[in-house]
């Protein structure tokens, strides 16, 4: 199971690559076009998508290799015993928040997909395929934030082995 949360989480993370090539393109075509006189309806939308499908999809990946924010010149002077208190409440923190920020993204992926959301604008995008990959991507962060924790708890070293 694990294995297979990593190999999504890895190809979420190479996607996000692609789509930031894919972004590029589409501010570039952007720049050139509106230089030109021939400004592309939606691109702008389109980005905003693009950018917030590569947030969302790598944060799991982030967390897969411990590249969080961290301020580590507090924690390295202490015990290995606090440090594993220290490592068990963030990470029972994390993966509370977590799991209240995949409801609350679910739900308001279903809603918007119910309610037929669009964004407002000269081309009217459906807005509920973001989300519900924004909402995927939050779970598969949980899921990781998760897995860290276990093995936190059960005293193994939170990297992988």
């Amino acid at each position: 199971m694990i294995k297979l949360l990593d190999t999504m989480t890895l190809r979420c993370a190479e996607l996000c690559g692609w789509l930031l090539v894919v972004l590029m393109v589409f501010l570039l075509a952007d720049i050139i076009f509106r230089t030109a006189g021939f400004p592309l309806i939606g691109v702008a939308e389109l980005s905003m998508f693009v950018m917030l499908t590569t947030v969302y999809l790598g944060m799991a990946n982030c967390e897969m290799n411990d590249g969080h924010v961290k301020v580590e010149f507090l924690t390295d002077k202490l015990s290995p015993r606090v440090k594993r208190g220290f490592a068990l409440f963030t990470g029972l923190l994390s993966v509370i928040t977590l799991a209240i920020c995949t409801y609350a993204m679910t739900v308001n992926a279903y809603d918007s997909y119910v309610d037929d959301e669009a964004m407002a604008g000269p081309v009217p995008y459906q807005v509920w395929p973001v989300k519900g990959i924004m909402a995927f991507g939050i779970a598969l962060y949980f899921l990781q934030s998760l897995t860290r924790f276990v093995r936190v708890l059960r005293n193994e070293s939170p990297d992988k082995p």
